[in-house]
């Protein structure tokens, strides 16, 4: 019962997060609900509660939507979330998979940090498109994290878009 309460907690927790702040929810709700369920249910559960939340965001803000950048990141996307549910499947048990996941939150939490200097490097592209896609489908569909690697991507094409 108390499992029960403290998951629901969190899962309140992480979506004030994400209303507040505009991210966060899948960070914070995976660095948490692996202590109290399995892997891949944690996952499954925040990505459920994820395309709730970015349907309800994406409705609201649709006209400022510029829908033709988001053809080429979100191919590629949906390519390594494709493959995410066949490793999820196989391994999503495993216990390695939470050191794993701690591994993957510790290094979003430093590429937040960096994210606050100034990015000199720009890159563009369907190259780039394709490799951000890919890792941050993948990572997001196995972790529940991929939003820091479509933020990298946004961030520096949207940066070699002002500089030209």
């Amino acid at each position: 019962m108390w499992e029960l309460f403290l998951v629901l907690l969190i899962l309140f927790i992480g979506s004030f997060l994400q209303g507040t702040s505009g991210f966060g929810f899948g960070l914070f709700c995976m660095g948490l609900l692996p202590f109290f369920l399995p892997l891949k249910s944690s996952t499954l559960l925040v990505l459920a509660l994820t395309i709730i939340i970015s349907l309800n965001i994406v409705l609201k803000l649709k006209e400022f939507l510029l829908i033709k950048e988001l053809y080429t990141i979100l191919i590629f996307a949906l390519t390594g979330r494709v493959f995410s549910f066949f490793f999820l499947n196989y391994f999503g048990d495993m216990e390695i998979m939470k050191l794993i996941l701690g591994f993957v939150l510790i290094g979003s939490v430093f590429y937040l940090n960096l994210k606050k200097k100034d990015l000199s490097v720009h890159f563009d592209g369907i190259y780039f498109a394709m490799i951000i896609g890919i890792v941050g489908g993948f990572i997001g569909g196995v972790f529940a994290v991929g939003g820091p690697f479509f933020v990298l991507y946004y961030l520096m094409t949207q940066t070699s878009h002002l500089n030209n």
